[in-house]
């Protein structure tokens, strides 16, 4: 089989199409970072620099007083902390939801789990501009505007992660848990101590995708808190955008800061993403 496999990839059309593959990825690759690399280098041109014609990548002398300026003149520390809250609490609660809940529709016996599977699979074929409305009524009469819990709430709970840890649960063999339970140990004491420390990469990923998903959310926490005080950052950049009073460098130093924290926790998590990747599943 190997050599068969070795013979394939020395054969020329397997070299033309290896190479082809590379080169669609690498304009891929191009293309996507293209808008990074000028959103960074606008941040140090002056204003007018950014709409020269014809336009310049880099700024002929790069002008780094423009980050200073936005810390100094913007609460961003503020924007940073209100968005650094709600990211950390949906996290907490929706990771540590849909993990028992994915458990409990995994390892046991409870009567009618698939239709709630369905049900929470259903709820990801919703639109959430359809829900926006009658949520912001909802958390308007629980008093819950202009407040964390107001932009935290709503988020705990996902389908897509759910299904995704389920489909993880499945794959631990049920041998090991009934060891446990036969030893003694509670539902609980198994999913700290069993589920938990085998599914780092899948809960990794559900992190970063989490983190992803309302790091970058605007339209939410833009309807539902729009006082000043808490604004997170994207909620901010748009605000501060229509205000027509930061110029865009500024503007683009705000986003660059704002595309930090995404590369530290990719950074943090791409060993549990690669694990998560090549791991083929254990075997009962």
């Amino acid at each position: 089989m190997s050599v068969v496999i070795g013979t394939e990839r020395k054969s020329p059309k397997y070299r033309i199409f290896y190479s082809l593959l590379i080169i669609v990825l690498s304009v891929g690759v191009i293309i996507q970072v293209f808008p990074l690399i000028w959103m960074v280098a606008s941040s140090v041109k002056d204003s007018s620099e950014i709409f020269q014609m014809p336009p310049r990548l880099f700024a002929k002398n790069p002008n780094w007083q423009t980050y200073k300026d936005v810390l100094s003149l913007l609460p961003v520390s503020r924007y940073f902390l209100n968005s650094i809250i709600r990211v950390a609490g949906v996290i907490a609660l929706q990771v540590s939801t849909s993990a028992l809940a994915a458990y409990a529709l995994s390892h046991s016996n409870l009567p009618g789990k698939k239709g709630f599977l369905l049900f929470f699979l259903g709820t990801m074929m919703i639109p959430f501009e359809i829900i926006l409305i009658p949520t912001f009524l909802l958390l308007k009469n629980m008093g819950l505007i202009n407040t964390f819990w107001g932009i935290i709430l709503p988020f705990t709970a996902w389908g897509w992660s759910l299904f995704l840890l389920k489909g993880f649960f499945d794959g631990i063999p049920k041998d090991l848990l009934d060891a446990a339970r036969i030893d003694g140990a509670s539902e609980f004491h198994i999913f700290a101590r069993i589920i938990v420390p085998l599914s780092k990469p899948v809960l990794a990923v559900v992190t970063l995708m989490t983190f992803l998903s309302v790091w970058n959310d605007f339209l939410f926490p833009f309807v539902v808190a729009p006082q000043e005080k808490m604004w997170v950052l994207m909620v901010a950049v748009f605000n501060i955008q229509n205000s027509a009073v930061v110029p865009w460098n500024q503007i683009m130093a705000l986003l660059s800061l704002c595309t930090i924290p995404l590369l530290l926790v990719f950074l943090f998590c791409q060993r549990y993403i690669v694990e998560g990747i090549t791991m083929t599943g254990l075997k009962g």
